[in-house]
């Protein structure tokens, strides 16, 4: 009921919002009204991911405890950004809460940021912000969480074309889970197009050649010392169960699918060609999972931006009926993945919720 509670109640203050919103921005009340339920939307899941009990997320009492330790008595680590926010959590409040207050705020605040800054419909972003998961696996890979917050805030500077304060962010964020690197290239790539035919056949040439691209992959990045240093790990990892994850991989073909089907009305919004460059790189890397299988991980620095801007991208979808239908098994399928995920399978370990108190 924790969740349920904090999912509705994050909706409904959304949509208060945004009724405040479009009733006029130089009203001053308006402005504040918005403010303040936008501020209430976002306070909900802050609170309950702040003040989690240790043995919510899967490495919450593991990993990042042992971080956190490590950096109270004098140790450095690898991720020289992610050492600074515990710094700065031990400097303001000397104890673990006080990280996770610290990260919840990190990674909630720009999350949420980004949703009424850039959403054109908030209220469906801050319910596929729960059901795509988004938040509960920020409970448990917190550095990562906050790398993909990171670049998803600092998706206006491609729009805007500022490569300087793009690469400031990026380097921010490698500095906080080393994967950001990935996002460097996404500056050049989001404005370039592809051609609807090559789309088509970029799934299917994906999975018959997937083992020749594995073996690509690997000899191309074993020959960079930085890949050796951060992430060789990869190749021997104790998760590797040789399967593909296939209802990942099954959800962005299907995602794919129906950016494919909006290609003609939508092809020239950049947000629209940012999400087939995120999806096409999200199906790769979920091919070759059963071999990585960090790469469902990997994935997810390109499957998060989808709870902010598919929302914008049913507009093209011309006929009313079918427009409502796509909304709705979007909706209604994301909704039974997190049910199924979180609350039966047990995914990230969040489930049943305990405070801290």
């Amino acid at each position: 009921m924790t969740y349920f509670l904090m999912i509705i109640l994050s909706i409904l203050f959304a949509i208060l919002a945004m009724k405040y919103y479009q009733k006029g921005k130089n009203n001053i009340t308006n402005k504040i009204l918005f403010f303040l339920f936008a501020f209430l939307s976002f306070l909900i899941p802050f609170l309950v991911s702040a003040f989690r009990n240790y043995t919510i997320g899967t490495d919450t009492s593991g990993t990042y405890m042992e971080i956190f330790n490590r950096i109270r008595n004098g140790e450095s680590i690898r991720d020289l950004g992610f050492g600074v926010i515990t710094k700065v959590s031990l400097f303001i409040f000397n104890n673990y809460t006080g990280f996770l207050i610290l990260t919840s705020l990190i990674f909630c605040g720009l999350s949420y940021i980004c949703i009424f800054r850039d959403s054109k419909y908030p209220a469906m972003s801050v319910l596929l912000f729960f059901t795509m998961n988004v938040f509960f696996i920020s409970m448990n890979m917190i550095r990562q969480s906050i790398a993909i917050s990171i670049f998803m805030y600092s998706i206006k500077y491609i729009k805007n074309k500022n490569i300087i304060k793009y690469i400031i962010a990026m380097i921010i964020a490698m500095l906080i889970h080393t994967s950001a690197i990935l996002y460097f290239p996404m500056y050049f790539v989001y404005n370039f197009k592809i051609n609807k035919n090559i789309l088509c056949a970029v799934p299917i040439v994906i999975v018959l050649l997937k083992a020749f691209l594995l073996d690509f992959i690997i000899n191309v990045l074993i020959k960079f010392e930085y890949f050796n240093k951060y992430f060789s790990w990869y190749l021997t990892s104790q998760y590797n169960t040789g399967k593909l994850n296939i209802v990942s991989f099954l959800i962005a073909c299907c995602i794919f699918i129906l950016l494919i089907l909006i290609y003609k009305s939508a092809r020239e919004d950049k947000e629209y060609n940012m999400l087939l460059w995120n999806e096409i790189i999200a199906i790769t890397f979920l091919a070759i999972s059963s071999e990585l299988p960090l790469m469902q991980r990997t994935s997810y620095l390109f499957t998060f931006p989808l709870y902010i801007y598919l929302p914008n991208m049913f507009k093209y979808i011309e006929n009313f009926k079918f427009r409502m239908s796509m909304k709705f098994l979007v909706n209604m399928g994301y909704l039974s993945y997190m049910i199924v995920t979180i609350f039966i399978l047990g995914y990230n370990e969040v489930y049943p919720y305990k405070w801290i108190f």
